[in-house]
């Protein structure tokens, strides 16, 4: 391994870097420009800081005008004396901090202020009178970026069932803003009324930040703006990390710690710990070279610039709103009328969504046009977070990204395909399209069945679409692509050995939280169905779940149950994938049942309740039976968690790569506030982060932790064995492991053996021992005894075809 960056590109890559901080500056400026201070780190700083005294000066202007004292705003006590303090006092502070950089009238900001509040108070309205359709219409109002469709959607459900919807004259609204502000500005001295002469006649009233305020927010945006760089991927090779202060980017204003953390203590013990294999992992990673894959390129580009929404590319052109049902100079009926607002509304909001995902798109073309011009040839920078994850240093453009993204990159360096390199580039197609829960016999028979399809896709993918039909289209995309150049070697009189392959080939794991918890406690039923065992076509936990969880219903409706007769036979590996794969990450009762009311979306209201109750209890009860031992762990190390909190210690941990992991959530302190602003909910601490440790947060996040930091450790170790065996290119996302077809076969038996070595050690209880060494005596004898291995020999995953597939 390089452990300097090579020179070649390195002086452009200084300029990249400059560039990228005044793009960063200027994206800064604008968003500053656009939406003002209270959408940004400094402003909503000062917004927090507000809020104390100003929910004070509310109560104590509510006394006293309760107790009748003379106030010539008294008439504004019966539109807001209802609304929570907390509410009026962020929807204020959150009104005035926002406007200041456009200096705008004190009518306008009033209006604004006092609209928001309006909106508050109907929705609380509608939940008074009916829960369920209160939080559907809260709902629907924060997830609106229309101010217009915001009231569409309240009036609607205040007329369904004929709830009292307030609408404010515009004289009122401009009193009860005034008033406000008026409070906002006396109460923080951040903020400043001031009545300006425009001429003879005219006196307008603006609002504008003290000179304190002034100073404080120039001085902390510009802090901001050189914190924001647009970080690109780098020309040259990123710098070794040997510390977690110094490697990646080669600019100081570029550069951020290894590892992601507001925990300044913990990054500074970091710089001490001897933690080799993190290192070494890490520059593998970056050591990676890669390119832009261009036919996938001209492909998705020409897609876009012809304006057509195929294969998962956002049209370009916005929904139409919905025609009027009424002819033009006509007055409509109020029904017409309002049935036609809610349908715009819905477009409004469509159309929302879709200029996020144009956004999206056009940053990963901008981003792959800005490589492409300077060669073509770019690293990642990788960073951690504090459970050992690794990441990307990227946005948009990623090995970690989406469909689109990871299609339009490959690996720079060609290898050939090898023995049986052309074996694992067809399995990857198959899985691409779908088609991946069958053996890999069947996936390449599928491939053969479909290569008249697979060759005229890359002959002319933008007539021939069929591969908008795959699971991950534009993947599969380039498959087909690769393929196609395959059998043109082969045509030519090559041998299929020798042709070289650019494309990252992936192994993914089979539910990988469960995986690493069967292992953790060598449970033989949890290994079975999580393909730790060897079988003869991939192990589906998920069917598995739904087969034990569809006997508990059967066996509940012989008896009489309502609600199960209703799911006789009915229940598939969809209903319970959600709930199962999310078990070893810390999922509730409640978060179960939560999940499957989104997926229930074609019942009726009263239907849709009670399935997903059921339904969340009968797939709890199946996970618990299929993986017996992971609930084990994750009950033992929440119990654990506790004990250690008890002695107000965090929770530390070496992890099986070396790197000391430390959760340490501590409870807030000062004054907390919970509160709804157009149903959009506010949890807020004013003050600081205490010292004493949170334990509920403490004991509810310790399993999805833990075993994070068990995944990160298990790819740390399969990247060094690799790259030992001469594997330099990597395409790593926590459970799915990818290389060149080529070396295929090299990373599949790599990643079992490193799983093997990891589980092999005594994992749970060096943690245990790690925990012991940090408890007073007292405390050591409260620790709950280890849970009882099973019997899995995890030999056998050395030999599971399927482990990861």
């Amino acid at each position: 391994m390089n452990s300097t960056t090579t020179t070649d590109n390195t002086e452009a890559q200084y300029e990249l870097e400059g560039l990228s901080i005044q793009m960063g500056i200027a994206r800064y400026k604008e968003t500053l420009a656009q939406s003002g201070s209270g959408s940004l780190p400094p402003g909503q700083q000062l917004i927090k800081a507000a809020l104390e005294p100003m929910i004070s000066a509310i109560k104590e202007w509510l006394a006293a005008t309760e107790a009748g004292l003379a106030s010539r705003n008294a008439g504004v006590y019966y539109f807001i004396q209802s609304v929570d303090p907390e509410v009026l006092a962020w929807v204020t502070a959150n009104a005035c901090i926002s406007s200041l950089h456009a200096k705008p009238s004190i009518a306008t900001v009033a209006t604004a202020l006092a609209s928001r509040l309006e909106g508050t108070i109907n929705i609380d309205a509608i939940l008074a009178e009916n829960v369920q359709l209160g939080k559907k219409v809260a709902k629907q109002v924060a997830k609106s970026n229309h101010e217009a469709n915001k009231l569409v959607f309240i009036r609607k459900g205040a007329t369904m069932i004929d709830c009292k919807f307030i609408r404010w004259d515009p004289s009122v609204r401009t009193r009860i803003g005034t008033l406000l502000i008026e409070m906002f500005s006396q109460s923080t001295g951040l903020v400043i009324v001031e009545t300006v002469q425009v001429n003879k006649t005219t006196r307008k009233t603006f609002l504008r930040p003290a000179e304190s305020c002034t100073r404080w927010l120039e001085e902390s945006h510009a802090r901001c703006e050189l914190l924001s760089p647009l970080r690109l991927p780098m020309i040259c090779r990123p710098t070794n990390w040997t510390n977690p202060f110094n490697g990646g980017y080669l600019t100081k204003e570029m550069r951020q710690p290894l590892v992601k953390t507001f925990n300044k203590t913990y990054l500074s013990s970091l710089r001490d710990w001897d933690m080799p294999w993190v290192y070494a992992s890490v520059n593998a990673l970056q050591d990676t070279q890669w390119s832009i894959n261009m036919p996938v390129y001209e492909v998705m580009k020409g897609l876009w610039e012809a304006a057509r929404s195929e294969g998962g590319i956002p049209s370009r052109l916005a929904t139409p709103l919905p025609s009027r049902t009424w002819e033009e100079g006509t007055e409509p009926a109020e029904a017409h009328l309002h049935a036609w607002k809610v349908d715009a509304a819905k477009t409004y909001e469509l159309n929302a969504k879709l200029d996020s995902k144009r956004l999206q798109l056009v940053q990963k073309l901008w981003t792959a046009e800005m490589m492409i011009e300077r060669g073509n040839a770019f690293h990642f920078v990788y960073s951690l977070d504090w459970r050992g994850r690794i990441y990307p240093v990227a946005g948009g453009l990623s090995p970690q990204g989406d469909d689109s993204a990871k299609a339009l990159m490959h690996f720079t360096k060609g290898v050939e395909l090898g023995d049986d390199g052309a074996y694992w580039l067809a399995v990857h197609g198959s899985n691409s399209y779908g088609v991946d829960k069958v053996s890999f016999e069947d996936r390449i028979l599928w491939v053969q069945a479909h290569e008249e399809m697979i060759l005229a896709i890359a002959k002319d993918p933008m007539d021939c679409m069929d591969w908008c039909d795959a699971d991950a289209p534009f993947t599969f995309l380039a498959f087909c692509i690769e393929y196609a150049a395959l059998q043109a070697w082969v045509d030519a009189g090559n041998e299929q050995d020798s042709f070289k392959s650019y494309l990252p080939i992936a192994f993914d794991g089979a539910c990988n939280g469960l995986q690493n918890f069967s292992a953790l406690l060598l449970d033989p039923i949890g290994g079975q169905a999580t393909g730790l065992i060897p079988g003869a076509s991939p192990a589906d936990i998920y069917s598995e779940v739904a087969r034990v969880a569809q006997a508990i219903i059967d066996k509940d409706a012989s008896e009489g149950h309502v609600v199960a007769a209703r799911w006789v036979g009915k229940l598939t590996r969809k209903h319970t994938k959600r709930n199962t794969m999310t078990v070893p990450y810390g999922v509730s009762k409640r978060g179960m049942r939560d999940q499957l009311f989104s997926e229930l979306s074609d019942k009726g209201p009263k239907e849709r309740v009670e399935d997903a109750e059921y339904l969340s209890a009968c797939n709890h009860a199946a996970i618990g039976d299929v993986v017996v031992a992971a609930r084990l762990a994750m009950d033992w190390l929440k119990e654990a968690s506790k004990v250690a909190a008890s002695n107000g210690l965090p929770v530390r941990w070496t992890t099986p790569s070396g790197f000391l992991a430390v959760q340490d959530y501590r409870e807030e302190i000062g004054t907390e506030l919970d509160f709804d602003v157009l149903g959009k909910r506010y949890r807020l601490t004013i003050n600081r982060t205490g010292d004493k440790l949170n334990t509920r947060k403490q004991a509810l996040g310790i399993s999805p932790n833990f075993v994070h930091s068990l995944d990160a450790a298990a790819l740390m170790r399969t990247v060094l064995i690799c790259h030992n065996d001469g594997i330099t290119d990597f395409a790593m996302i926590h459970d799915s492991y990818g290389c060149h077809a080529g070396h295929a076969t090299v990373l599949r038996d790599n990643l079992r053996a490193a799983f093997v070595d990891q589980y092999s050690q005594p994992v749970l209880e060096q943690f245990r021992d790690e925990l012991l060494e940090q408890l007073p005596e007292e405390l050591k004898l409260l620790l709950p005894p280890l849970p009882p291995m099973g019997t899995l020999d995890l030999e056998q995953v050395k030999n599971s075809e399927y482990f990861f597939a």
